[in-house]
C-alpha cells in the first residue's frame, strides 16, 4: 500500500467519524425540536384556559388547586429569591412543574 492510499484510508474514516457526529447532532436537534414544539402547544392551551377564564385544575407534588394559585407560589418564591440575592430560577422552575404537572 502506498502512502498515498494509506492516508486516503485514514481520511475517509475521518470523514465517516465526522458524519456520524454530525448525524447525532441532527438527531438530537430534532428531538429538542419536538419538546420545544410539545412544550409551546401545552403553553398555548394553558393560554385559551385562562384567556376563557374558566378555572385550570392542577396537581403538582401532592398538591392539588388552580393553576392561578400555584403560579402564584411560584411567582412568590421568585421575589423572595431575588431579594434575598439568589437566582430567581422562574423559567426553570415553572418548565419543570409543567413537565411534572397533571392537568
Amino acid at each position: 500500500m502506498s502512502d498515498a492510499e494509506s492516508i486516503s484510508d485514514v481520511s475517509s474514516f475521518g470523514d465517516i467519524s465526522v458524519c456520524e457526529e454530525i448525524g447525532h447532532l441532527i438527531e438530537r436537534c430534532q428531538e429538542l425540536q419536538e419538546h420545544v414544539h410539545n412544550s409551546y402547544e401545552a403553553l398555548q392551551n394553558i393560554h385559551s384556559l385562562v384567556a376563557n377564564q374558566n378555572n385550570i385544575n392542577v396537581t403538582h407534588n401532592e398538591w392539588t388547586g388552580d393553576f392561578e394559585e400555584l403560579l402564584e407560589v411560584f411567582h412568590k418564591e421568585a421575589l423572595t429569591n431575588i431579594s434575598e440575592g439568589r437566582s430567581a430560577d422562574f423559567g426553570e422552575k415553572l418548565l419543570k412543574m409543567l413537565d411534572e404537572a397533571y392537568f
